[in-house]
C-alpha cells in the first residue's frame, strides 16, 4: 500500500510564515508613511504661525498667536516658551503691502526679552512686506525684519521674520 506524504511540510510552513511576515510588513510601512509627505494641495487650510529671531535666538512659540483686528488695524502677538520673550507686529492692512516700522510708518512693532523696563524694545527701523493681503477672506502672509531700541538706546535685531494670520 502506498501513501502520498508532503516530503517538504517544514519548508511549507517556513514559506508560508515569510509570506505573512512580508504582508504585515509591507502594510505597517504604508501606514506609517506621514502626510506631509503628500502633495498639500489647496484644500489643507493653513494654521496661523510667527516665527523670527530676535538677536541670536530663534523664537519658540508656546502657542498660536494671539490676533485682533480693528478697523484696518490687525495686531498679532506671538510668546516663546520660555514665557518672557515676546514679539508683536500691528500693521495697516488697508496700506501698501510694504510698510515701515520707523518713525512715521504704517506698522509697528516692539519685542519684550526680560521683565523689566530695559527688556522691552520698540521698533525703529525696518519693514513689514505682505506677501499675500487677502480682504475677502481676511489672510495675511509675508515676512518682516527690524530693529528696535529700549530705554536705554540699546538696539536688538529681529531678523528672518515671517508669518500667516487669518483674522
Amino acid at each position: 500500500m502506498y501513501t502520498c506524504t508532503n516530503e517538504y511540510p517544514m519548508k511549507t510552513k517556513i514559506n508560508s510564515l515569510i509570506l505573512a511576515f512580508a504582508l504585515v510588513g509591507s502594510v505597517a510601512l504604508l501606514n506609517s508613511c506621514n502626510k506631509d509627505d503628500e502633495d498639500p494641495g489647496t484644500d489643507q487650510p493653513k494654521t496661523n504661525f510667527v516665527s523670527a529671531t530676535i538677536g541670536t535666538k530663534a523664537i519658540d512659540p508656546a502657542g498660536a498667536p494671539i490676533v485682533n483686528f480693528t478697523g484696518s488695524t490687525l495686531d498679532f502677538t506671538v510668546n516663546d516658551k520660555d514665557q518672557v520673550t515676546t514679539l508683536a507686529i500691528y500693521v495697516d492692512v488697508n496700506s501698501t503691502n510694504t510698510q515701515s516700522f520707523s518713525g512715521g510708518g504704517t506698522a509697528f512693532a516692539n519685542v519684550q526679552v526680560s521683565n523689566t523696563t530695559e527688556g522691552l524694545y520698540t521698533a525703529d527701523g525696518g519693514s513689514i512686506i505682505l506677501t499675500t493681503n487677502d480682504k475677502a477672506n481676511r489672510i495675511v502672509e509675508g515676512t518682516f525684519a527690524f530693529s528696535a531700541k529700549n530705554t536705554n538706546m540699546q538696539n536688538i535685531d529681529v531678523s528672518n521674520g515671517k508669518f500667516y494670520i487669518k483674522y
